[in-house]
């Protein structure tokens, strides 16, 4: 019996697993159905169909996230354009993500651009507006068109996911699924652009220099140490130079939070009052791969309001493949290479300033009523209790993230929330992808009603799949962080719902009767301590089984760590 032809789709398909990849994310159209056929072929690659192309491309940006790379397909126009907010927040954020775009064949475009007779899902003239789009949004955005090109084109677009870290585009014919061509001759390069050597030399020096006149210094660690993969190098400065470290809101759990010289989160006047202390007392913040954004730095930006620091003439600055010194700037400087040049320097140094860990920050004291009614604070306060190795943790933007900001995560790379572009929503069909990625782990996931309406479908392939997330819906039925940042005032005692703009409320919906309507999974709804209490056993008797917990919350409620913006906007409003 002859072997079948290797073909473009196999070609794609190889590459994929070559990059790790296992599961493909996917939404069925006639363009893209026949490469989704190739793929359930196959042994080892494992097609996930989801809801809607926003869920699909979340769970690929998750999936990224914990095994490296992620990949979603989807058709042509509705299908492409559906998913441009998800890869958005891929290439602000940085994660390697495949985009497999299926699309008319040269024989329709050709029929539309010469007889004007239009396919369904495209532009006028035979056009792929989708191509245009893409490119604002990747390392690279390719049209394979040509079977003979089309190992170039592919190799062209993963080679630049790889080096780039960042969400790439491959626009594939319909007509050339099945076209032979070759194999993969070798493995794809993934070596990132190498530093130039006498701006590394120059920077750790510098760096070293400035470190070893400081008194107090503070590391602050970001997320871009998770995505160059320099984890390893991160704790190897720690470890030797005795330096306590931060994270940024981004970069939570880049490495273990169990470190004695964990230091907590640093997100401006939301961080805890003793990690705010040792960020203001340092006098020389080593920001690492810490990205300088307003969500990472709530309430110091702009310097205005009291943003001195992170940016004084004592900051270290290493990212984005630079590193400042002060006012000396130093281009082309890898941020693993930094790392372990400025180890190697500082191999006789030891931090002068005696550092005692710093009391666990996991919200307000736990009242002992049972009948007591929940809200952020005492509800992350039982989940710092709660929370083990076998969890990920995945937040959603908003009040869910700033009160499981201060969970310690005691595993690697264990929480994950899209912090930087902020994107409600994210959270649920996330955990989609982590668990595809990291199967021995369970998800746990927190989300605010408003940010679950958005991807409520999510639970539904979550059940299909049988998979044995915890889905926390901190459920307030207002869009309580958006009120917040727009008129905080409103949370201010004697507090009233009524003060709530009505742009903001949400209907309250039934979610824990979710699992009747997805035929899966188990649901809880809770108001007091006694009744959380009693769901985390049941859902604790049933490590395997999906779980939704509707968290019934008081509409004002909101966690201690937000308060800050409440003072502020009241007095604001009392000047007026």
């Amino acid at each position: 019996m002859a072997q079948a032809a290797f073909t473009v789709a196999d070609y794609l398909i190889q590459r994929l697993m070559e990059l790790g990849v296992r599961h493909l994310f996917s939404i069925p159209g006639d363009y893209i159905v026949p490469f989704l056929q190739r793929v359930d072929e196959h042994e080892e690659m494992v097609r996930i169909g989801n809801t809607n192309e926003m869920e699909a491309g979340y769970a690929a940006d998750a999936y990224g996230r914990v095994r490296g790379v992620g990949a979603v397909a989807v058709t042509c126009g509705v299908g492409a354009l559906s998913l441009v907010n998800t890869v958005a927040g891929a290439y602000v954020e940085r994660v390697p993500m495949v985009i497999i775009n299926g699309t008319p064949g040269t024989d329709k475009r050709r029929l539309d651009r010469d007889t004007g007779l239009m396919w369904h899902h495209m532009m006028v003239n035979g056009e792929s507006r989708d191509l245009q789009v893409y490119r604002n949004y990747t390392a690279a955005a390719v049209e394979v068109n040509n079977a003979a090109r089309a190992p170039l084109d592919i190799d062209q677009a993963l080679s630049a996911c790889l080096t780039e870290q960042a969400p790439v585009y491959l626009e594939m014919f319909e007509d050339l699924y099945a076209e032979p061509c070759e194999r993969p001759s070798r493995p794809l390069p993934r070596k990132p652009v190498a530093s130039v050597a006498a701006n590394l030399q120059a920077a750790v020096a510098a760096a070293a220099a400035r470190i070893q006149a400081a008194s107090h210094p503070v590391i602050w660690g970001g997320v871009e140490v998770h995505r160059e993969g320099v984890q390893e190098a991160f704790e190897a400065l720690v470890a030797q130079t005795c330096i306590p470290f931060t994270t940024t809101l981004a970069g939570k759990a880049i490495v273990s939070e169990a470190s004695p010289l964990f230091a907590g989160v640093y997100d401006g006047l939301s961080s805890s009052a003793p990690t705010r202390a040792l960020i203001e007392a340092s006098d020389c913040l080593l920001a690492l791969g810490a990205w300088p954004t307003d969500v990472n730095l709530l309430g110091v930006v702009p310097q205005a309001e009291g943003g001195v620091r992170p940016w004084g003439d004592d900051q270290v600055s290493a990212l984005r493949g630079s590193v400042r010194v002060g006012a000396s700037y130093f281009a082309q400087v890898n941020l693993g290479d930094f790392l372990v040049g400025l180890t190697q320097a500082l191999r006789a140094y030891r931090n002068p300033a005696a550092f005692k860990p710093l009391p666990a920050a996991g919200g307000a004291a736990e009242p002992r009523a049972p009948d007591t009614a929940l809200n952020f604070d005492n509800f992350f306060a039982r989940m710092s209790r709660y929370v083990d190795d076998s969890h990920i943790v995945v937040s959603d933007i908003g009040f869910s993230v700033l009160g499981a900001m201060n969970l310690q995560i005691k595993q690697r790379s264990g929480f994950i929330a899209q912090a930087v572009w902020a994107a409600i929503g994210y959270a649920a069909p996330a955990a989609i992808g982590v668990k595809c990625g990291q199967p021995r782990k369970r998800p746990l996931i927190f989300a605010g009603d408003g940010a679950f309406h958005m991807t409520l479908q999510a639970f539904g392939t979550m059940a299909k799949l049988e998979q044995n997330a915890v889905l926390f819906v901190m459920n307030n039925g207002i869009y309580g962080v958006e009120q917040w940042l727009v008129n905080a005032a409103a949370f201010a005692p004697p507090a009233q719902p009524a003060a709530v703009t009505p742009i903001n409320t949400l209907a309250r919906w039934e979610f824990s009767k979710l699992p009747e309507v997805f035929g899966g999974g188990k649901g809880y709804k809770v108001s007091t301590l006694a009744e959380l209490e009693e769901a985390l056993q049941q859902i604790a008797k049933a490590p395997q089984q999906l779980a939704i917990v509707d968290v019934r919350l008081p509409e004002m409620s909101l966690p201690a760590n937000a308060l800050w913006k409440v003072s502020a906007a009241k007095a604001a409003q009392d000047r007026r």
